[in-house]
């Protein structure tokens, strides 16, 4: 079956909020307390360990097909826009947020910053162009509203193939 990154990053949450909802109905149903007197039958709730543990080896299977499908899609989809993987433009993404995180302090610089040290004044004075930064900052954004837009683009509209999926699928169609 054919999905995209964002579904199957929808599908891998849905698993993981399954396994956390197994793991704590686990832990809930697995111990119980009782006072004398009272009804085992009623007391105990339910609880299957076999059935639970089947059914969470199964969950951590999809996720991490789904995960290494996740991964291998990232990891070799060229995006041509930019001649990088997926994840090679996330990394890319990363480095100009903080690029311009850099840029917008030296913006905020004043041309120079008085203090005093024993007694002495001291004058810091900026030591670059601030309309070079400036510039840079303009194009660092710029650059990364493109590149996030491209990103964004590829992981919702570009289909993958991955099987992780295609059992659940079945299985569901056949409730209906």
């Amino acid at each position: 079956m054919f999905f995209t990154i964002s579904e199957m990053e929808k599908e891998l949450e849905k698993y993981k909020e399954r396994n956390r909802l197994l793991a704590s109905i686990e832990e809930y149903n697995s111990t119980y307390d009782m006072c004398n007197g009272e009804n085992v039958d009623i007391v105990r709730p339910k609880y299957d360990y076999e059935k639970t543990q089947k059914e969470l080896k199964e969950n951590i299977e999809v996720i991490m097909c789904i995960k290494y499908a996740i991964d291998n899609v990232l990891s070799t989809f060229t995006v041509p826009e930019y001649n990088m993987t997926l994840d090679e433009l996330k990394m890319y993404i990363e480095y100009l947020d903080k690029r311009i995180s850099r840029l917008y302090s030296l913006k905020m610089r004043s041309f120079f910053n008085r203090s005093m040290c024993d007694g002495i004044i001291e004058y810091e004075y900026r030591n670059f162009d601030i309309e070079e930064v400036e510039k840079d900052y303009d194009d660092a954004t710029l650059e990364l509203r493109k590149a996030k837009d491209t990103l964004y683009k590829y992981l919702a509209t570009e289909e993958f193939e991955t099987d992780c999926l295609e059992v659940v699928y079945e299985d569901s169609d056949d409730t209906e």
